[in-house]
């Protein structure tokens, strides 16, 4: 196995986070190696990712990470664009805890199928799954969570899936009157299927414009315990000047959500762009959905 030298990454990181509590938003820098290596004619490569990372909160605690990861990725696709028969498939870790004050163990697995049908129909199905885990007497902090939604799940808005800080209030008779939806906290835990059907449009292929019906579903969630606040009991004045109950807490739940709709695909001259239109199919009530978005990722 030959090691060859991918090169270096100085890149300045900004991550914000609102936690239990309130933990603010921060500033850091990562510097990584990547390191790539091949198995020969398998055509099986293998990633290789040093990094340090010094993260800088805007309050006065400082911390410094560091970790080691690799990336297993197998690809059989006839085509790396508009694949028509073959899969992929890929394996990533990310140990923290060489030096630093942050320490977890991060693992994501992915794998998809493509199928080529006929009349210009192709099918492709995508699965996959992440969790991290603190090491230690550490827990898993806000940027190092994962987070859903947006572009990675479509139908939900930006982190608009998984564990969330919530405030219901309720009516004297214990109905629910009002939920007032907090800051998303990220999950340990995800899982995901996508399944896409490309579909002809009848348009001119000059124009450069493609269509394809989906399903997203999954879920995340499974905060450590001591990530969750404990339930905070209060009275409230509403704008009809009538006291109400109120309870705040975290809601974790990894229940399956699930979306559906039609995403079109532009080859514009300013680059790829996507316009996605989402029926939500399933959710919790305090996630926070949205039926279009406009993005300029490409298909997976």
């Amino acid at each position: 196995m030959k090691a060859i030298c991918v090169g270096s990454i100085l890149s300045e990181q900004m991550s914000a986070a609102m936690a239990p509590g309130g933990r603010g938003s921060s500033f850091g820098s990562t510097k990584s190696v990547k390191v790539k290596s091949s198995s020969g004619s398998s055509g099986v490569p293998l990633s290789l990712t040093i990094s340090c990372v010094k993260s800088r909160p805007l309050a006065s605690i400082t911390t410094r990470s560091s970790f080691l990861g690799y990336t297993w990725r197998w690809d059989r696709r006839n085509d790396p664009i508009e694949p028509t028969r073959g899969f992929d498939m890929s394996i990533s870790q990310d140990f923290a805890g060489i030096g630093g004050d942050v320490q977890y163990l991060r693992t994501e697995a992915t794998a998809a199928w493509y199928r080529g049908l006929w009349g210009g129909l192709r099918f492709s199905s995508r699965f996959s799954t992440g969790h991290i885990t603190p090491l230690g007497d550490d827990t898993v902090r806000i940027n190092n969570r994962f987070f859903r939604g947006g572009s990675s799940f479509r139908g939900f808005d930006v982190a608009g899936l998984g564990p969330r800080e919530v405030i219901r209030v309720f009516n004297d008779d214990n109905t629910e009157f009002d939920l007032n939806s907090g800051s998303a906290l990220g999950g340990n835990v995800y899982y995901q299927g996508t399944f896409e059907l490309s579909v002809p449009n009848l348009l001119p292929e000059e124009y450069g414009i493609k269509t394809a019906l989906f399903t997203d579903a999954g879920s995340l969630g499974q905060l450590e315990d001591e990530d969750s606040n404990e339930p905070i009991f209060f009275v409230t004045t509403g704008i009809d000047g009538l006291t109400r109950n109120a309870v705040q807490f975290t809601e974790d739940e990894l229940s399956l959500r699930a979306a559906a709709g039609l995403s079109v695909f532009w080859d514009s001259p300013f680059g790829p762009i996507r316009f996605d239109f989402s029926e939500i199919l399933r959710k919790e009530d305090y996630d926070r959905t949205e039926t279009f978005r406009f993005s300029t990722s490409t298909r997976f």
